[in-house]
């Protein structure tokens, strides 16, 4: 009796799934303004970067909701491509290889956010918020897919999300590493984290080859040598 209600929960929970990653954003019946594409990826980059610093509830590690990025959607691309390709799986309609694309991307976010907590790249955390990161991570993962589906049927600039998140978030990186106005103390000191800004200020209090040589070469921060 227990076993078959463990099977009808299972099954009842994989067609639930199934149902979920059937879900597909339809091709734009109209022409899209040129305007329209450009605000809608905006939105989409200002969402990514909102949850790109957006901490993960439960755990007290700095990690954020796109600990993993676009890693397993990109993995998961790729492996049903190769396999696809390679005639290890027989799936023509494109519909269905989508299908399986997010299910292997989810599939991959759940392992390695399993990875990560076995690993303790979390820290020290029990079962309960162990799940609440699992569940953040995939829901997170979620998102990027189906803004990656909603860029690429013509709402938005470009043919992939991914791609405009990857180049966003090098943009980021970079912008933030010589410009960010966060301090951060080290062995009593406190000293910006953007490595222009700590230039900036080192030259206004003193003015010395010593200034200008740290700011190149520190390693407990970011640094100019590392920027340039």
């Amino acid at each position: 009796m227990a076993l078959s209600t463990m099977k009808g929960a299972a099954s009842r929970l994989f067609a639930g799934a199934t149902k979920l990653f059937s879900v597909e954003i339809e091709s734009p019946k109209l022409r899209i303004p040129l305007g329209t594409k450009v605000a809608n990826t905006v939105l989409c980059v200002s969402v990514y970067m909102i949850s790109s610093r957006l901490p993960l509830y439960g755990i007290y590690a700095n990690r954020t909701l796109m600990d993993l990025g676009i890693g397993p959607i990109a993995t998961a691309s790729m492996a049903i491509q190769l396999l696809v390709g390679g005639k290890i799986i027989c799936i023509k309609e494109k519909d269905s290889i989508n299908k399986l694309q997010k299910m292997a991307g989810v599939c991959f976010t759940v392992v390695l956010a399993i990875l990560n907590i076995v690993g303790g790249v979390y820290g020290p955390i029990g079962m309960i918020s162990s799940l609440l990161v699992i569940l953040q991570l995939v829901l997170a993962v979620m998102m990027l897919i189906y803004m990656d589906e909603f860029l690429e049927k013509g709402y938005g600039v470009g043919q992939s999300a991914i791609s405009v998140f990857t180049a966003c978030s090098v943009c980021e990186d970079v912008i933030w590493h010589a410009f960010s106005p966060i301090t951060a103390n080290f062995r009593g000191v406190d000293e910006f984290e953007g490595s222009v800004v700590e230039l900036v200020r080192g030259l206004i209090s003193s003015f010395n080859v010593r200034t200008v040589r740290h700011s190149f070469f520190r390693y407990y921060l970011p640094n100019l040598s590392t920027l340039i």
